[in-house]
């Protein structure tokens, strides 16, 4: 992807990361003593994630274009219950879609709470259960399909900076007469090291080709069908030796056409869809200090 794209993508989501730490800086080692535990390598480990996302999705139809901008703001905990079990839920989620006639906030309470489980394999996640969602939640994004690729997906050997491997994804799912397809094809790069939060952490960049195909369920109106191409790019930074993502950014732009089929005809129109995320660790807060005891009252 050309940085063009990516000031084009920036351009029309309006969306800052500064507020993320969008950058992948050092922080100062303080004492281990000081440190409460951030893992996800043993049964009972849990991490929480800010994620912020911002995407847009363009229309060009024959007298204008049709702009839709929405925004995913979620508080995320994430919990190892077995070797190869993670249990995730919002403890806060925020989901607003913005186009010329209005700016609405979809409702996510029932949202917060409900866990998600997850099979994980080396980052690999298949979803075994999920909450239900409501149709407008539906009608906005497919939250069933949160974590598919929220974790790094790791090659079957030890990393080590410099280390370069190709993985590929391909995700079907069918709701009735409704189809999703998405496929993903990501080559991974050891760029170097950081220590992050006082762990000694690796920085991996990626480049991902994206394939996305939509088509719903027929109304009397007809049937909307989506075909998109186009590219990621990002980077995560991880830490094995607590096998735990402690941040990731990414930015991508897909193009390609949106057809209504009717009873008597086929139209289409040029569509473009991007987006920009930042899903940051949170630090646990430091141990409180004990409390001193209260002095003994005077005889």
């Amino acid at each position: 992807m050309s940085k063009r794209s990516f000031r084009r993508i920036l351009a029309i989501v309006p969306f800052a990361l500064s507020a993320c730490g969008g950058g992948v800086s050092e922080s100062p080692t303080p004492s281990p003593a000081a440190l409460p535990p951030i893992s996800l390598a043993q049964v009972g480990d849990s991490v929480m994630y800010l994620e912020r996302t911002g995407s847009f999705t363009l229309i060009e139809r024959p007298a204008d274009t049709l702009r839709i901008r929405s925004y995913h703001d979620a508080v995320i905990h994430v919990v190892r219950t077995a070797p190869d079990t993670l249990e995730a839920f919002y403890e806060h989620l925020l989901l607003r879609y913005v186009t010329p006639s209005q700016t609405r906030n979809v409702p996510t309470e029932a949202m917060i709470g409900p866990r998600f489980v997850l099979h994980e394999d080396d980052g690999r996640i298949e979803t075994v259960r999920a909450p239900e969602l409501s149709q407008e939640i539906r009608q906005l994004t497919d939250l069933r399909r949160q974590f598919d690729d929220f974790f790094l997906r790791l090659p079957r050997r030890p990393l080590q900076v410099g280390d370069v491997w190709v993985d590929t994804v391909a995700f079907s799912a069918r709701n009735g007469d409704a189809t999703t397809d998405r496929d993903a094809v990501t080559r991974f790069t050891v760029r170097g090291d950081r220590v992050v939060e006082g762990i000694a952490a690796l920085v991996v960049d990626y480049q991902a080709v994206l394939e996305s195909n939509m088509r719903t369920a027929p109304t009397t109106e007809g049937t909307l069908a989506s075909a998109l191409t186009g590219e990621e790019e990002g980077w995560f930074v991880y830490a094995p030796s607590r096998d735990v993502m402690l941040r990731r950014w990414r930015v991508a732009i897909l193009e390609g056409e949106l057809r209504i089929e009717g009873n008597h005809d086929t139209r289409a129109f040029p569509q473009s869809f991007g987006y920009e995320s930042m899903i940051e660790l949170i630090p646990p807060p430091p141990p409180r200090a004990p409390r001193p005891p209260e002095p003994a009252p005077e005889s």
